[in-house]
């Protein structure tokens, strides 16, 4: 009598064993989604699967040698365009030095891009176009991120609806604010989307991101941008400017959105009415793109 095969543990089991979800082992387990799990969360996931002998789908070809760093997804639409290539070659120089390796698409190629298990693609298609975006969710397992040039509740509320995109990105300064935002956000509650606020605007916006971040239960990221001079975390404008550790910024106790202007310092930043929205101009081309 032939001996029965000794079945393999899958996440299901370590599910169970860890006491949460299936889908919030496959995130854990991806590091796709860290930052919406606590550190005791991930321990039990990560100690569940130790003691099973479970390993996910995307770590059992995993090579131990070069092929083993982080990975970075470009997606460009030309790679004959200057101001593209220059872009991508700031960035393969300054990834290199993190130790992250740059995969550049000029095209989003779905089937090659699912291995790699990447949190999302974000509008792989222009928002306005809701029924295009419905037909790329459609084809792929790569959730779809978009909402950063939608600008009321009723914008989302038509994306929901359709399930074009699993991660929305609103941006609390052109949406409506730290209410209108929230609103949002318990909307995508109903369809299991997630939130990842847009914010490229500086340290009093992501102030006031980080507000809802901390308020909602579908938060996946915030996102922010790197400037050397630390004035996107508030430095020279802040008191106490906010510190990134680790991937992670310390939410402030303090009143309001939590922090203290240095008035001294804004007087360089009076605004004098002469702002105008930045436009890029492509000389090869004598194209215009909207900033």
């Amino acid at each position: 009598m032939a001996e029965k095969k000794q079945r393999k543990p899958t996440s299901t089991d370590v599910a169970e064993l860890a006491g949460v979800s299936q889908t919030s082992v496959s995130l854990v387990l991806s590091g796709s989604s860290r930052a919406t799990f606590s550190e005791q969360t991930r321990a039990r996931v990560f100690e569940a699967a130790r003691q099973l002998g479970y390993q996910p789908p995307a770590h059992r070809t995993r090579k131990k040698n070069g092929n083993d760093r982080r990975l970075i997804l470009v997606l460009t639409p030309t790679l004959a365009n200057q101001y593209y290539s220059e872009l991508i070659q700031t960035l393969e120089d300054y990834a290199g030095s993190q130790e992250f390796r740059v995969l550049v698409c000029n095209t989003f190629r779905k089937r090659e891009l699912e291995k790699y298990y990447p949190m999302f693609v974000e509008e792989p298609v222009l928002p306005e176009n809701v029924d295009s975006m419905v037909r790329v969710a459609r084809s792929t397992t790569i959730p779809i991120a978009t909402g950063e040039r939608l600008f009321t509740p009723w914008a989302f509320r038509e994306v929901l609806e359709k399930q074009a995109a699993q991660v929305l990105q609103p941006d609390l300064s052109h949406c409506g604010g730290i209410l209108s935002t929230y609103k949002i956000a318990s909307m995508a509650a109903n369809y299991y989307a997630s939130i990842a606020p847009h914010n490229p605007l500086g340290p009093i916006a992501l102030a006031s991101c980080l507000q809802i971040d901390t308020c909602i239960p579908n938060f996946t990221a915030q996102e922010n941008i790197r400037l050397e001079d630390g004035s996107d975390l508030g430095a020279g404008l802040f008191k106490e400017p906010f510190e990134i550790v680790k991937g992670y910024i310390q939410v402030s106790e303090k009143p309001g959105l939590g922090f203290e202007v240095d008035e001294d310092t804004m007087k360089e930043f009076i605004y004098d009415g002469k702002f105008t929205c930045p436009v890029v101009y492509y000389k090869d081309d004598n194209s215009l793109a909207d900033w």
